[in-house]
């Protein structure tokens, strides 16, 4: 029957601090042979998550974000994604999008490659990570340039920075 505890008729959100990910069962389950860092409150800043997880990056706007068992999950004391590592490739807007990304089919958005590690500032956006496939941006001089698949590049207010190539 749909009315018992397991199958409530009626779902009720639950309240939570700013931005606090969970997955749809409520919890992350880290390895149990990793250390795991907390914060004063008891919530978990850092560890090594034990299955895939898929988490929001942003409480006021839809998405989410599949992250790979066996790699370390990383939040701010705020209760945000900072650092994880993608389980499949996945369409994200990085910092400074709405100054430099060239005129797209895609609003902002860049395709960042599964199985490599990617951070995040508080609104959601990627600060760096590797790209799946080429990428059209503008400098800082309004020139539009192409981002090579394969980079992994640093984004900021300013413009992007290519760290280096990824094999």
């Amino acid at each position: 029957e749909t009315t018992d505890m397991f199958f409530p008729r009626f779902f009720h959100p639950w309240g939570m601090r700013y931005g606090a990910p969970f997955p749809t069962y409520g919890h992350i389950r880290y390895a149990g042979d990793r250390l795991v860092v907390f914060a004063t409150d008891g919530t978990v800043l850092k560890g090594v998550i034990d299955e895939k997880v898929t988490l929001s990056l942003n409480k006021d706007r839809y998405g989410f974000v599949d992250f790979k068992s066996g790699t370390i999950l990383s939040f701010a004391e705020a209760g945000y994604v900072t650092h994880g590592t993608l389980a499949s490739d996945t369409y994200l807007r990085p910092t400074g999008w709405q100054e430099h990304a060239s005129k797209n089919k895609f609003a902002g958005f860049i395709r960042f490659k599964s199985g490599k590690t990617i951070d995040f500032n508080d609104k959601g956006e990627v600060i760096s990570g590797t790209l799946k496939e080429p990428a059209l941006w503008q400098d800082a001089n309004g020139a539009q340039i192409t981002l090579p698949a394969k980079a992994i590049v640093r984004f900021t207010d300013k413009g992007a920075e290519i760290i280096k190539m990824d094999n």
